[in-house]
């Protein structure tokens, strides 16, 4: 069943998400009461940022794509940068998240390579809308040849 997905707000609140955890990750916080949750929802971002980048992907025709693809791609910057703070103890709590440095690596790698195919998707659009909404000289010459013919057939 299908359903339809408002990606501006979505990507918003998932940015939100992000922010919210950053500043989690600055404070010094109780770690047995905190280091599941946080990590969980490090997990959660990850697999809406691809969910979200899996539906742009497969879906060339919807309104604002290219902007909803921007949007999602500073997201996973974003989201990038976080992890890369976490990875490289560069916040109070990433030390308490050891345990999970493989998986966050993976998280990290699997975003680069979907913020890069958005890069490539973005660059890509642009040249093929220009050649797909322009039509040549014989392309012209040759629908007119054709009512031409139609015309003088009747």
């Amino acid at each position: 069943m299908s359903y339809k997905i408002n990606y501006a707000d979505t990507i918003f609140f998932l940015n939100q998400c992000i922010k919210h955890l950053q500043q989690g990750f600055n404070l010094e916080i109780d770690a047995d009461f905190f280091r599941d949750k946080m990590l969980e929802d490090i997990l959660f971002i990850d697999a809406g940022l691809a969910r979200l980048y899996s539906g742009l992907r497969s879906n060339n025709y919807l309104i604002s794509r290219q902007e909803h693809l921007r949007d999602l791609q500073r997201a996973m910057i974003l989201f990038i940068d976080f992890i890369d703070s976490i990875i490289d103890h560069k916040c109070s709590f990433a030390p308490h998240l050891a345990h999970a440095r493989v998986k966050l690596k993976a998280c990290r790698l699997e975003q680069e390579k979907n913020r890069s195919d958005i890069s490539m998707i973005l660059t890509g659009t642009s040249i093929e809308d220009e050649c797909e909404d322009t039509v040549s000289q014989d392309e012209f010459r040759f629908l007119l040849e054709q009512d031409y013919q139609d015309d003088d057939q009747e």
